[in-house]
């Protein structure tokens, strides 16, 4: 069963789900980036095997603030919602690109969009320029 229209409403409402309240559409909740990212710039060969840690000296952390964010092509930023989001249980969500994003070949979830009943916090963000 998918919750649409004003029975998303009522339920983002009378369940809390995001903290603080914010928009929404037909089928959608919106959420929006905070102005903390981390980006990951390589030094050297560049290479992680999977399953290390990513060296301290290749992660980056910024405030995006009033400038804003910009991804050159082929560039990735990890961040997470602004809102706190609170799944009840026998819900859970998905995360999903905008298509105007979409459309420009940005994609702000590559991983696991699910957000799974009983989840309570932020939601990490995978944004990346594919142009």
């Amino acid at each position: 069963m998918l919750v649409v229209g004003d029975n998303l409403q009522a339920v983002m409402g009378q369940l809390g789900i995001v903290d603080p309240p914010g928009g929404f559409d037909d089928s959608t909740i919106m959420l929006k980036r905070s102005d903390d990212i981390t980006r990951i710039r390589p030094v050297g060969t560049g290479v992680v095997a999977y399953g290390t840690r990513v060296p301290e000296a290749w992660v980056h952390s910024e405030k995006i603030g009033a400038k804003g964010l910009v991804l050159e092509p082929g560039d990735a930023v990890l961040g997470c919602s602004h809102e706190t989001v609170k799944m009840p249980c026998g819900y859970m969500g998905l995360v999903h690109t905008k298509g105007t994003l979409a459309r420009m070949f940005v994609v702000v979830q590559c991983a696991d969009p699910q957000i799974d009943t009983g989840f309570n916090g932020k939601i990490p963000f995978e944004i990346v320029n594919l142009g």
